[in-house]
Order: structure tokens, then sequence, then C-alpha cells
């Protein structure tokens, strides 16, 4: 009896929350390299072969460099996949692990999250397998912003 119990209070809801969080992530693009924009619920893929990539990359690297402090959130990969689930942002993803000189520190990182709305707006977040981190940056996202809008249209 206490077996099934436990059964159905831990083992089924868990399983139930991992197909909802599943569910959830079905949509958003994965790319091994690329930019990803989530607008309005919408995404769009940019892959470095083409034109507009250069200016974003070179805009999303600028604002990384510009971190300026880290803050002490716990936040999860998959915390971070259920933050970008419902707000907009702008997502850079390298081929291989890099190591970033930023102002603040050295970071090494697979990708960087730039949040453009939101309870986190103007925070990054950078992930390498499991581990994030959550940063704040002298430069604003307006620009980013601007640049991705303008693709867009």
């Amino acid at each position: 009896m206490k077996r099934k119990l436990l059964v159905m209070f831990v083992v089924v809801p868990a399983l139930l929350s991992s197909l909802f969080i599943l569910f959830m992530h079905s949509n958003e693009p994965k790319v091994n390299q690329g930019i990803i924009i989530h607008m309005n619920n919408n995404y769009c893929t940019i892959l470095p072969n083409e034109k507009e990539y250069g200016k974003l990359s070179n805009e999303c690297m600028n604002i990384l460099k510009s971190i300026n402090g880290q803050y002490k959130l716990g936040i999860t990969l998959d915390g971070l996949k259920s933050i970008k689930s419902r707000e907009n942002y702008v997502e850079i993803v390298f081929p291989e692990n890099i190591t970033l000189t930023t102002n603040y520190t050295v970071i090494k990182l697979k990708g960087a999250v730039f949040m453009l709305s939101g309870e986190y707006k103007g925070k990054i977040f950078t992930y390498r397998g499991r581990v994030v981190g959550v940063w704040s940056s002298d430069q604003s996202f307006d620009r980013l912003r601007r640049m991705v809008e303008a693709f867009i249209r």
C-alpha cells in the first residue's frame, strides 16, 4: 500500500512534469551554432552563413565582453529553458565551448541568452553543459533589440 502511494504521489507527478517540460520546449529550435531569436512567441534562427549573422553576433559579443558583474542566482538549465519559453530573447550558440575574457572575469560558455523582456530583462544567461551563470553588463540591449526588430520585419 505504501509503495502504491509513493508511486502515485512522487513518480507520477515527476513523470508528468518532465513531459510538460518536453512539450513546452518542443518548439524551441536546436542549433549547434547560430543565433536564435524569440520574439512574441515566434522563433527565428540565423546561421553563420547568413549575412545578418555577422552584425548580430558582433553585437552579442560586444555585450558579452562588457559583462561587469555576476548575480548569485541558482538557475538550472531547465529553469533557463522555462524562462526562455515565456520571454523575448536573443541567444547565441557557439560550435564548442569558448573562453571569453570580459570586463569582469573570464567565463567559459557554450552559449549566451540576452533577455529582452520580463523579470530578467537586461540580464545575460551563459551556459556550458548544465552550468548556468547570470550576468549584468555595462552595455544596454537597446541596439541589439533594434537590430532584431529590424531583421524580423
